[in-house]
């Protein structure tokens, strides 16, 4: 029988906690959760301490890393930052196909499904009860956040957001650093860096 994995956490608010129940899913422990607020230091949550960064013993071999951190941007900022052993999280009650590729530090939360022939590249957060449908491209720093639907064949580049609910029509692209509404339907592609809402989804301009 293999030891129980030990991880960092990096963060600690609400996000951080669901990953904290994916990871003790698996049988796993977490050492530590780290954060730069110092007003959290010392803090339990969940029973997990809360500590300075530069107090992590980060030249441990045996203890991985994962961020949890909800924003694209900030979670690109610590991947750069620290040099751990990232590591995806999948819940166990997530249905992964064996084909799909997971990259480093990505994390699949309860309930989602994501289906034959899909890639997800690194840092990425597939949120709970998320649909991923066959063939799907997902890039670095993406998050599908709760309850989104692809169908087969879409695209999302680098640092996308899919707000809560948002749905995605077969073979449809969404370009680097976009965010999508909340209950949008994307039917068409999306340009880079733009947010885009409604059904079906249109960028806003305005914003």
């Amino acid at each position: 029988m293999s030891r129980p994995r030990q991880y960092y956490v990096i963060g600690a608010g609400g996000h951080a906690r669901v990953i904290l129940s994916a990871i003790w899913s698996l049988g796993d422990q977490v050492v530590a959760l780290l954060d730069d607020n110092s007003e959290k230091h010392g803090m339990e949550i969940a029973g997990v301490p809360v500590i300075c960064p530069k107090d992590a013993q980060l030249a441990n071999p045996s203890t991985t890393g994962v961020i949890g951190i909800g924003d694209n941007r900030i979670r690109k900022q610590i991947a750069t930052r620290f040099s751990f052993d990232w590591t995806a999280v999948v819940h166990p009650s997530a249905l992964v196909d064996p084909s799909v590729v997971i990259g480093r530090g990505s994390v699949v939360m309860a309930g989602a499904i994501i289906q034959a022939g899909t890639q997800v590249g690194e840092h990425c957060i597939i949120n709970t009860g998320a649909t991923v449908d066959h063939d799907c491209r997902i890039g670095d720093f993406c998050h599908v956040a709760p309850g989104v639907h692809l169908a087969g064949h879409c695209e999302l580049e680098s640092g996308v957001l899919l707000g809560i609910g948002s749905c995605m029509v077969p073979a449809v692209r969404v370009g680097e650093w976009a965010t999508i509404g909340a209950g949008a339907a994307v039917v068409n592609d999306v340009p880079a860096g733009v947010v885009a809402i409604g059904v079906p989804a249109r960028p806003r301009f305005d914003l």
